[in-house]
């Protein structure tokens, strides 16, 4: 595969391409799918019929298999549910297990979904900061437990591998979060969307053989490149849980799958894992040459993550609050990074970088980013 493609996103709808700046912001690639993906979509788009989809017991053996062999879990296929994405199916949860003013607790800095779908149904953001330390992050557990203590967070939301700062969490860590949510009956979601962007050496282990009782949010898009897609699987073994989840789906338009998402996940699940690997080295290059110039040509810190295609920036040493450099970036050098305060916590010190694109663009990206911090160091 030749990652080192530049390939035309222009006039293709593209949200991340929606206007004239150099998009380093939304987490999608600038890599064409596997071959093994587009050869299977081709086939299905050259039958030339698309009604409307179920899935069969195909679509979840695929599922199965792969984190069987990928990552030693054993999901059962009566655990499975799909929805039309995470957030859709995160915002589904909040209304069946939890009620209008119910605190939800986050650890921020985290994806800023979350917060949007957290105060959109009306709940309360609670947020378990954490802790920052010469570039290394770690969960605050004294706070999470008083937070679950005091507060009484009706549902916690992990995310792991951690969007925006690539930490994996260790078995140790997850193992504490799920004694202390069931210790004080708060309800526990994991996204895992992240899990398969990591770097060769490093161990993700699942919430799922952790805590039979956690629902783990899954989904093939993020690391296959396929969000435009819309598909997810959740992992829920409580079937009163599974049952309401689905008829809420129902309820909410959620349930219906695309015909493309079907044969895409079914492709990169049974045939993907070489295209995965050699993505993942790809992207590990890339991050090895952005943290580099970063460090060397600006006063920027990168902090280091063991997942995702996106890196997380610290700019405090010139920044209090980096709305106004994100701002700056995008008006007077067209790059547009993602603003870290829409990630709460210590976000507001730091800005997201999406890296995964060709190595040309990243070089292009850097300079752009180089002058940019330069010239509002100087203003």
């Amino acid at each position: 595969m030749n990652f080192d493609a530049i390939i035309n996103r222009k006039n293709t709808d593209s949200l991340k391409y929606s206007n004239d700046n150099l998009p380093m912001w939304v987490a999608d690639m600038d890599f064409k799918v596997a071959p093994c993906i587009q050869e299977a979509m081709q086939k299905r788009l050259d039958h030339g019929i698309f009604g409307y989809t179920c899935l069969d017991e195909n679509f979840f053996k695929h599922i199965i298999t792969w984190w069987d062999k990928k990552h030693k879990a054993k999901l059962k296929r009566e655990s499975l549910v799909f929805s039309n994405g995470i957030v859709p199916t995160l915002g589904a949860l909040l209304r069946i297990l939890s009620e209008k003013g119910d605190k939800i607790l986050l650890q921020s800095p985290v994806y800023h979904a979350f917060f949007n779908v957290i105060k959109q149904n009306e709940r309360v953001v609670l947020e378990n900061k954490m802790l920052y330390k010469n570039g290394i992050y770690n969960i605050d557990f004294k706070d999470l437990e008083q937070k679950l203590i005091k507060d009484k967070p009706k549902i916690m939301i992990l995310c792991n591998p951690h969007n925006p700062i690539g930490k994996i969490f260790s078995q140790d860590e997850l193992r504490l979060i799920s004694k202390l949510c069931k210790a004080h009956n708060t309800i526990l979601i994991s996204d895992e969307i992240h899990c398969d962007i990591v770097e060769k050496g490093f161990a993700y282990t699942s919430m799922a053989t952790i805590d039979e009782n956690a629902i783990i949010m899954l989904s093939s898009t993020k690391a296959f490149n396929l969000a435009a897609l819309a598909g997810s699987y959740s992992v829920i073994n409580d079937k009163s849980v599974r049952l309401k989840l689905q008829k809420e789906l129902i309820k909410s338009g959620l349930s219906m799958p695309n015909p493309f998402f079907i044969v895409a996940n079914n492709a990169a699940l049974s045939k993907g894992q070489a295209w995965l690997e050699q993505m993942n080295a790809y992207i590990k290059q890339n991050k090895s040459l952005a943290t580099e110039f970063i460090e060397a040509k600006t006063p920027c810190k990168v902090v280091r993550g063991e997942a995702l295609y996106l890196i997380w920036v610290d700019c405090s040493a010139f920044c209090k609050d980096t709305s106004e450099l994100y701002e700056f970036l995008k008006s007077n050098f067209k790059l547009q990074v993602s603003n870290g305060k829409d990630f709460g916590g210590n976000g507001k010190l730091f800005l997201r970088i999406n890296i995964a694109c060709p190595e040309a663009t990243l070089k292009k990206g850097l300079k752009l980013f180089e002058a940019g911090v330069k010239a509002f160091i100087k203003r």
